[in-house]
């Protein structure tokens, strides 16, 4: 929670500009296209070229590793960053899927508050798979209409 006790939800609150976020999300986008492009481009990802779209992914990762209200904020923003052919798959598969099964427990308020105020977030979570014992029953209970779940 920010000094006004709301969960970072902008890009501006995660203190970067507005053209370095552009920026960043551009690149990330960039490596996951690459990653399911060509053998030629999976090649060049392997060696950390180009060297941007490789620091995008990393910064992002690293985020998504610290957990927190600005990692969820991250996700939001570069989730609605992406394709048009995009419904959040790429983010809740991996990265929101990742920053959940790590963090969840501690951020079950905010995962919850911004999947039902932000509808394409929720899209996104809808592609987590959690299976049951991993997080906290009250957790996996708060979560449980937003995320998948297999058959128990």
């Amino acid at each position: 929670m920010n000094a006004k006790g709301h969960y970072p939800s902008r890009r501006a609150d995660l203190g970067r500009q507005s053209a370095e976020w552009d920026e960043l999300f551009k690149n990330w986008w960039e490596f996951q296209r690459r990653f399911w492009g060509s053998r030629e481009e999976r090649k060049r990802l392997s060696l950390g070229e180009p060297e941007d779209v490789e620091a995008a992914h990393d910064t992002v990762a690293a985020v998504v590793r610290q957990g927190g209200p600005e990692a969820v904020a991250l996700l939001v923003a570069l989730n609605d960053a992406g394709p048009p052919d995009d419904d959040g798959g790429t983010v809740g598969c991996g990265l929101l899927e990742t920053l959940i099964h790590e963090h969840g427990d501690a951020l079950v308020d905010v995962l919850d508050d911004t999947a039902r105020t932000t509808p394409s977030f929720a899209r996104a979570m809808s592609y987590v798979w959690l299976s049951r014992g991993h997080l906290l029953p009250e957790t996996e209970d708060r979560l449980a209409r937003w995320i998948a779940r297999p058959a128990s």
